[in-house]
């Protein structure tokens, strides 16, 4: 019997029957785009970077998806602007 690779078999669960795998077992990959938009956002601040993916992260949990998506990246909106602030 063949080894089975972590994407044909995770835990018993097949790509055939993917209703047992769980969202954690597939990888997800950010795009170029929604990273460079999080720069963006963040203006490259390490301090602002984390709190950005915190905030995301928890939106992820309490809305079920359990993982930060491109998409949600792109929707984002910062709790304030910061260049407004200061002016």
């Amino acid at each position: 019997m063949a080894h089975a690779t972590c994407i044909d078999q995770i835990d018993g669960a097949t790509v055939d029957n993917p209703e047992l795998v769980s969202p954690h077992d597939y990888r997800r990959v950010l795009t170029a785009k929604s990273l460079r938009r999080m720069l963006q956002i963040t203006e490259g601040i390490t301090a602002n970077i984390f709190h950005t993916i915190n905030t995301l992260a928890i939106e992820a949990i309490e809305s079920g998806r359990e993982q930060i998506t491109n998409e949600a990246i792109e929707k984002w909106k910062p709790e304030f602007d910061a260049e407004a602030a200061f002016a």
